[in-house]
């Protein structure tokens, strides 16, 4: 919570991609409303990842991320 407040300090056009292995529905529900803020629960795929990734324009090169 403190460490996203301070990312849109800085910048609020930012895509926060959270990583967790405990994919807890509170959390997530307490950024529901910020359209900018993705979950990827681990373990995640690599396709997974690229997706996100894909969402702010970084684009992979074509490997076998699976």
């Amino acid at each position: 919570d403190g460490l996203v407040k301070e990312l849109r300090k800085l910048r609020s056009d930012i895509l926060i991609v959270i990583a967790s292995g405990y994919g807890d529905p509170l959390v997530q529900k307490q950024f529901a409303h910020d359209r900018l803020i993705v979950f990827l629960e681990k373990p995640y795929l690599g396709s997974q990842l690229a997706e996100v990734l894909g969402k702010i324009g970084i684009k992979l090169a074509k490997t076998s991320i699976s």
